[in-house]
């Protein structure tokens, strides 16, 4: 599992626009190839390890980071904090952060 920089979240949540077929996350290109090159060495250490790709971000991001990363990354899966059992023992193995969100 890895998480999102909190100014990458920050990031992410400001770019959120209601439009008239629902909320979307509005990117400039170069930001969209900033954070998927961000986001693939994460992606490709959990693989290397044998595990399954999961990221874990806050709950207004996840659709949006999914819907981003899905045609990228379609083995990943985005998971919010609220998603995952208090009970279950998290373990990260990065944080993924893009210098732009800063």
């Amino acid at each position: 599992m890895f998480t999102l920089h909190p100014s990458l979240e920050q990031m992410l949540t400001d770019c959120i626009r209601q439009t008239e077929i629902g909320s979307r996350l509005i990117l400039e290109p170069a930001v969209v190839t900033q954070v998927l090159e961000a986001t693939k060495p994460a992606v490709e250490k959990l693989a290397d390890m044998g595990k399954t790709p999961v990221c874990l971000c806050s709950a207004r991001i996840r659709p949006h980071f999914k819907r981003l990363t899905e045609h990228s990354f379609p083995m990943l899966a985005v998971l919010s904090y609220n998603e995952v059992d208090a009970s279950i023992s998290v373990d990260s193995v990065g944080l993924v952060k893009v210098n732009d969100a800063d």
